[in-house]
């Protein structure tokens, strides 16, 4: 059995319908099985070519239309959690903050403190409003890239004081004169504490 929390509202501007989410999410989690369960149990088998074209029209899904038969062969494109689960905005910032530093005396401090309150700091600051969470997220890869450079890492804020200061702010001058680059935007999580 699967629980699935949907927001209406994203389901009407995605132009997708509640059972067609449900379709990608089973796809997502790799659910095959337990998919042609589904679409037997709502007699909507001879209608899922016309789901996935929805699916991929709204570029939540991609196939091949000659094997779209074969169902590990369709792929969930990874908008369909951004869009659909705008939730996951706080996550993906959560995960690619640093855990901890170790600050100049040589204690360790760990900076991802106060989850709830951060999260709500978020949402206060974005609004749910993906481009602005992309924004800061191209700023914190900045910031961690600067830092990374210059061995300032010890001097990294909490997150709660980073996003009450809007520290961010910060670097957006280092984006905008090009300094720095999105292009090791997925290294950082492996060499951080």
């Amino acid at each position: 059995m699967m629980l699935l929390k949907v927001n209406t509202e994203v389901l009407i501007n995605m132009k997708i319908t509640a059972h067609q989410f449900v379709i990608a999410n089973l796809l997502m989690g790799k659910f095959y099985d337990h998919l042609v369960k589904y679409l037997e149990s709502t007699n909507s088998k001879d209608t899922f070519q016309d789901d996935l074209k929805q699916l991929a029209k709204a570029s939540l899904v991609a196939y091949n239309k000659d094997n779209s038969h074969d169902l590990k062969s369709i792929v969930v494109q990874p908008e369909f959690l951004r869009t659909l689960h705008k939730d996951d905005i706080f996550e993906e910032l959560y995960a690619s903050f640093p855990v901890k530093v170790q600050r100049p005396d040589g204690t360790a401090s760990f900076l991802r403190r106060d989850r709830r309150l951060c999260k709500d700091l978020y949402y206060i600051i974005t609004k749910d409003d993906l481009p602005t969470h992309e924004h800061i997220m191209s700023c914190l890869r900045t910031e961690l890239e600067h830092r990374k450079r210059t061995n300032s890492m010890q001097y990294m804020k909490t997150l709660q004081k980073w996003l009450s200061g809007k520290e961010w702010e910060n670097y957006e001058d280092l984006i905008d004169d090009g300094s720095y680059s999105d292009k090791h935007a997925n290294t950082y999580r492996t060499h951080l504490m």
